[in-house]
């Protein structure tokens, strides 16, 4: 039992049943081209190139972002992720994929079990298996890494803008299509692209090594929930100000 991702190129399944589990990818950031049932609670995923289907197509070939739904809690689930450049040495050092689940737990936390990494780069036969135990009945996502989504990206340099003053940078405007083809891609559909010199910020990095860049940082947030609200955005702290450093 198997299924693959509709339209030439594709690179994302959408709502595909295999196995009584629905599968989808068809969300900002979501990779995952093809689903097959190989035992009883295991089942393949291939991944696509990045850019699939376009003129910007690559030969990479290791990003997988994609959902589970209708599993029963307690289910223990095993993935085979095919079609992957070769990253054994990233594996090597106990790397391993992260899930959440939604609505109960949106933060992105690495999966409990090893990863079991096999083939060679020169023989293109890459794949890693891992497993998760279903905690839920909601829908779970899995990913190579913690996931950084266009709308979450321009969510983040907003914030950064109204948190130092910045005025409003140039966009460019880039369709939904062009993201995947999901719902949430729509939520925010200008890139500020125009880099802007953050006046002060050096002069902190040279007092506090770059420790003063954060602690100016913290001590301008509630400061610029004002600046937030002018523009439009949630008043709250900023989630990407320590990202870089968590």
């Amino acid at each position: 039992e198997m299924g693959t991702a509709r339209g030439a190129g594709a690179a994302a399944v959408r709502e595909l049943e295999v196995g009584g589990l629905t599968f989808d990818a068809a969300f900002d950031s979501g990779n995952c081209a093809r689903v097959e049932r190989l035992g009883e609670h295991e089942f393949g995923i291939w991944t696509a190139p990045d850019c699939v289907g376009t003129s910007c197509e690559t030969n990479n070939r290791t990003w997988f972002h994609f959902s589970v739904s209708h599993a029963t809690a307690g289910r223990v689930l095993t993935f085979v992720v095919h079609n992957m450049n070769s990253q054994n040495r990233l594996f090597k050092h106990g790397m391993r994929p992260v899930w959440r689940a939604l609505p109960s737990r949106p933060q992105w936390e690495r999966v409990l079990h090893p990863v079991v990494a096999a083939g060679t780069k020169a023989e293109d036969n890459f794949t890693i298996r891992f497993r998760h135990t279903i905690e839920s009945s909601e829908t779970h996502f899995f990913a190579l890494c913690y996931p950084q989504p266009y709308a979450e990206t321009c969510s983040r340099l907003a914030h950064l803008d109204a948190l130092f003053g910045l005025p409003p940078a140039s966009a460019e405007i880039m369709p939904p299509s062009r993201l995947g083809g999901g719902d949430t891609a729509g939520e925010c559909d200008a890139l500020p692209r125009t880099p802007q010199k953050c006046e002060g910020v050096e002069e902190e990095t040279r007092k506090g090594g770059g420790v003063g860049v954060l602690t100016a940082a913290d001590g301008l947030v509630e400061e610029a929930s004002v600046r937030c609200a002018s523009h439009g955005l949630p008043c709250r702290r900023p989630p990407g100000v320590y990202y870089m450093r968590e």
